[in-house]
């Protein structure tokens, strides 16, 4: 998440008593949406990648607990955004589903945009049905399995993605 100084709505004013930077709401300027690269870690390494993605989560990501403080922030607009928790791959973070759940817990509404991966199961996809998540999304990015797979780096994509559309119905996920 970035945002710019002084302009109402978004991260970066000058930081409160926690030493976290406060949120200003503005029913003109409160976002609808957010989308958090909490990670630049994935497995794929696809051409539109803006998170520049890499096998391994990189060394400044935010911890645990300042990912929790970011979800407190979000609950201060006048009306909470929908988060949806992106990447690189949300899964690669071990603590995907604490900080999802924490999300949830505070009233937000959370989803998670994982990429089309093994980490993609349909026991994670329980699990997060079981702390309140109510959808996710993935990428399909072309009509067959040649236009798709070639555009995400890795044969066995589009298979696996539509796969992973399968098992998110199974488990009650919307998409």
């Amino acid at each position: 998440m970035s945002g710019h100084q002084g302009h109402a709505g978004h991260l970066g004013h000058p930081a409160g008593e926690s030493g976290m930077p406060t949120i200003s709401s503005d029913l003109d300027c409160d976002p609808e949406v957010i989308f958090w690269e909490i990670t630049r870690a994935c497995a794929l390494k696809c051409e539109h990648c803006r998170a520049r993605a890499q096998p391994k989560r990189h060394p400044l990501e935010l911890d645990t607990g300042t990912a929790l403080g970011v979800m407190d922030q979000l609950t201060e607009f006048d009306t909470p955004p929908i988060v949806v928790l992106s990447g690189g791959d949300p899964f690669m973070r071990r603590d995907i589903f604490e900080i999802a759940e924490y999300g949830i817990r505070k009233g937000l509404t959370v989803s998670l945009s994982p990429s089309a991966t093994a980490l993609v199961t349909r026991d994670r996809l329980a699990k997060l049905i079981d702390i309140g998540v109510r959808r996710v999304s993935f990428s399909l990015d072309g009509a067959n399995v040649q236009t798709h797979d070639s555009f995400r780096g890795f044969e066995g994509t589009f298979d696996r993605t539509l796969a992973s559309f399968d098992a998110a119905n199974s488990v009650g996920l919307s998409f």
